[in-house]
């Protein structure tokens, strides 16, 4: 049966759109943005020093999510690739974002974002025989797919990640960001951004635990979504449940959680083909936690012991802690 945290955390995932853009919300208090016209300065200014090379790329719309991939990943991929276009260098963006430069070269190659995986052996060996070619080519309006597909037709061995990686490292050598980091563009305030993982800890959170920073999230994000407050409120009630202990109590919660629309219909389901036991444990005060704790300790004690003894002095040991 899955837990709630984990039915919480699924149910978040339905709303990647609001919660990017309270990510947005919260890093509002950032310098200002340059106007169109210093944008298109900017890239006359580099065009004339021949510093930089220019590559089309799709836009916030057309970049594409594939796999499983949260919110947070979303918005630094977008984020990123907006930035950029927007005349900031790797090592601004890096750090707004709290991303390393690695990573940020990366959203900025890649035309969508993919589900981490572990990816085999990074040497491109014929790489630097196309550098030449693909530097010209990438003078013209083209994309990192189309220069891939026409070096891999003559010989590139390689996946597209790692084209994506080479490619970037030819093109951005640091000199130009810096160049307009320190007197072109105004500084960016760090953006901060949460997993669907921690997002569902917050929110599940006892009243008053939270620090600051996520308490302000929390609040931006449930005043957004009602759905999300909808799901927050009846996880709450679904924990009150075993304070309360009140017979019936687990019926009527499985009754609205249930209903049509819930994010948490699911999880209701579940507790339902379970009832009897859920339901004990909702109502009973007896509890196995002391059970528990004690095979807990005497777990640890046999870690600590590196399984190079016997019974005999586990026994004693543990005795010896049962003071």
């Amino acid at each position: 049966m899955v837990n709630l945290t984990d039915a919480f955390k699924r149910s978040l995932r339905k709303h990647s759109t609001v919660i990017k853009k309270c990510f947005e919300e919260m890093g509002s208090g950032q310098a200002g943005l340059p106007e169109p016209e210093e944008q298109k300065a900017i890239k006359e200014t580099e065009l004339e020093a021949g510093e930089t090379l220019s590559l089309s790329s799709p836009t916030e719309g057309e970049a594409r999510m594939v796999g499983n991939v949260g919110p947070d990943r979303q918005f630094k991929f977008q984020k990123a690739r907006e930035l950029h276009q927007q005349g900031y260098g790797i090592k601004a963006i890096a750090k707004q974002l709290g991303a390393g430069r690695k990573t940020i070269r990366k959203y900025l190659a890649s035309e969508c974002l993919v589900s981490r995986e572990i990816n085999g052996s990074r040497t491109l060996t014929n790489f630097s025989g196309f550098e030449s070619e693909l530097i010209k080519l990438s003078q013209t309006n083209t994309t990192y797919l189309n220069l891939f597909n026409h070096i891999t037709e003559k010989g590139f061995n390689r996946k597209y990640s790692q084209f994506c990686e080479r490619m970037n490292k030819l093109i951005n050598d640091g000199k130009t960001a810096k160049t307009r980091e320190n007197n072109l563009l105004p500084l960016l305030k760090p953006v901060k951004t949460w997993s669907l993982s921690k997002l569902a800890f917050i929110a599940l959170a006892k009243a008053g635990t939270l620090k600051e920073e996520d308490q302000k999230y929390l609040d931006i994000l449930l005043q957004k979504s009602l759905e999300i407050k909808h799901s927050t409120d009846l996880a709450h009630s679904f924990r009150q449940l075993f304070v309360a202990k009140e017979e019936g109590s687990l019926t009527e919660w499985i009754k609205t959680a249930g209903a049509e629309g819930s994010a948490l219909k699911g999880f209701a389901k579940g507790i339902n083909q379970d009832y009897e036991a859920v339901n004990q444990a909702v109502i009973s005060t007896i509890s196995n936690g002391q059970v528990e704790g004690q095979v807990n300790r005497l777990k640890t004690i046999k870690r600590n012991m590196y399984g190079r003894v016997g019974f005999d002095l586990l026994r004693k040991i543990v005795l010896a802690n049962s003071g």
